[in-house]
């Protein structure tokens, strides 16, 4: 994928402006965060790597210009492991000493590849937009920074999975908002058009 799809792709999905988005990617491949190649044809492909950034820059921080120190905080936040075996568990997200990045590396990965639809098959339901809908991830932006991986409502049971990546590290407070949470179908949708 190219990175132009891929800032579509996620501005799309999760409704934020595309000059947003791309204004995100180039402060991250400025900072050494994203594959960087030339332009049309020798454009860099666009890696889960690269997605997993993107997506933690925009959902994370308020600003392109705190974007890479999002990624970095990001990447400090780790799990203490001990999470549910289910889905979760069986995509490797709750192994302890896991950092937020890799972590949304991995779900996106999952998706590109159908290893989420195989978990989700797994714990009894069927992949899809309901599926989709049945997770989300919530990046808490105020001090210590947190990432949520959360899974609910499978087999029609009420009980939730959830994985908590944190660290102490401060960003800028924001000014707006202290959470946002992106939809799985969103997480979904981006990790499949990496594969496209």
């Amino acid at each position: 994928m190219l990175p132009a799809k891929l800032n579509e792709t996620m501005s799309r999905e999760m409704d934020v402006e595309l000059s947003l988005v791309t204004s995100h990617a180039r402060r991250l491949r400025e900072a050494g965060f994203m594959s960087v190649g030339g332009r049309g044809n020798s454009a860099a492909q666009m890696t889960p790597r690269d997605g997993a950034t993107l997506l933690i820059a925009v959902a994370g921080s308020e600003s392109p210009s705190v974007g890479p120190a999002a990624v970095k905080a990001y990447a400090r936040a780790v799990t203490a492991g001990g999470a549910p075996v289910g889905v979760l568990g069986s995509l490797g997200l709750s192994e302890r000493g896991l950092d937020a990045c890799t972590a949304m590396q991995i779900l996106l990965q999952a998706a590109s590849d159908g290893n989420l639809d195989k978990a989700l098959r797994a714990a009894g339901v069927e992949p899809g937009d309901a599926a989709s809908n049945a997770f989300e991830a919530a990046f808490m932006v105020t001090a210590p920074v947190r990432l949520q991986i959360r899974f609910a409502g499978f087999k029609g049971e009420s009980a939730k999975e959830q994985v908590t990546y944190a660290t102490d590290i401060h960003l800028p407070p924001p000014r707006t908002r202290t959470m946002r949470l992106v939809a799985g179908k969103a997480i979904v949708s981006c990790g499949r058009a990496l594969s496209a």
